[in-house]
């Protein structure tokens, strides 16, 4: 099972505790009490999300939420957007997180990120360390250069890209209350402390989880993008019902030059995204040349639904663990 926890100390430092070999460790409320009451609503498997009634507007809602950032800041977007970044992003925060919660941990290095990613990602070292670069030129993290350990390249996130996360992280709490009647956001929401531990939690599981590692072939083409993922929740934004006769549900008229002016990419980046899923008849326009209005099949937002409910069961099971946790200290 992959372990966050694990990475070289200095001698002078103090050691984790066997119980940190998961989970990070940091100050919490009393008794599993969140800053405002305790955690409220049903902890529920992906089944159960993707087969929620509730769960279309859930989804809709999330869409709107990531499309607002990606406005607001597109590089931010991106980072989230294609299944390979989502991981190496997360990552990244989550191993600067341990680095401030865990006493003695060295937190985010290019060699920690690849030792941790090394088993689901292929991808090198420098590689990481470019994009760690890329990163810090974009303002989401900061070089530790000062530090006794600067020789192994110690980074740690920034407040742009701490509040980034809060707001990914808030997004998914609330689309889960909407389900249940329940009350994550409420309680962990504006907690960054329980927050965060959480989110570095939730990669723990994702990491470990074969489904998501393992996208259905109708997303993993789009999911292969830099602004795949946001396409996608693009569409899914789009539904005004999920009613499909003869297999197919119609969307309003989207052509190809508005997908790449919404994304700031070319028109040619646009059709090679979508051109697979044309052949695979998973989405299509009602008229040839690609005009008229946009239609997608059942089963296409059915697979992304259920991906979509595989991470929100992560998310949902993260925040449980971390306040669990916090109830038995």
């Amino acid at each position: 099972m992959t372990d966050l926890s694990k990475g070289r100390r200095s001698p002078d430092r103090p050691q984790p505790t066997d119980d940190d070999s998961l989970r990070l460790t940091g100050s919490a409320p009393p008794l599993g009490m969140g800053a405002k009451g305790p955690l409220h609503g049903v902890a529920m498997r992906r089944c159960e999300i993707a087969n929620h009634p509730q769960f279309f507007s859930a989804e809709k809602q999330i869409a709107v939420v990531l499309l607002d950032v990606q406005t607001a800041n597109p590089r931010m977007a991106r980072l989230l957007a294609s299944y390979r970044k989502w991981l190496v992003t997360h990552a990244c925060f989550a191993l600067s997180m341990r680095g401030r919660f865990a006493p003695g941990d060295i937190g985010l290095t290019p060699g920690r990120l690849h030792e941790v990613l090394r088993p689901h990602v292929k991808v090198n070292r420098n590689t990481l360390s470019l994009y760690m670069s890329e990163l810090a030129a974009y303002g989401f993290l900061n070089w530790l250069d000062d530090r006794e350990d600067a020789r192994l390249h110690p980074a740690t996130t920034t407040e742009l890209a701490e509040t980034g996360m809060q707001l990914w992280c808030r997004g998914h709490l609330r689309c889960l209350d909407l389900l249940d009647g329940g009350n994550r956001d409420e309680v962990a929401g504006e907690d960054t402390d329980i927050l965060f531990r959480a989110q570095s939690r939730m990669l723990e599981l994702i990491l470990n989880d074969h489904e998501w590692l393992n996208p259905p072939p109708s997303m993993a083409h789009f999911l292969s993008s830099d602004v795949g993922g946001l396409l996608l929740h693009y569409l899914i934004s789009k539904l005004t019902t999920l009613e499909a006769p003869e297999g197919r549900i119609r969307l309003e008229p989207i052509s190809i030059a508005a997908l790449a002016e919404r994304f700031l990419i070319s028109v040619s980046n646009v059709k090679r995204m979508i051109h697979k899923a044309e052949l695979d008849g998973l989405l299509g326009w009602e008229h040839p040349r690609r005009r008229g209005c946009l239609w997608v099949t059942s089963d296409f937002v059915r697979d992304h639904f259920r991906r979509q409910a595989v991470k929100f069961e992560m998310v949902d099971r993260a925040l449980r663990e971390t306040v669990a946790a916090d109830a038995g200290r």
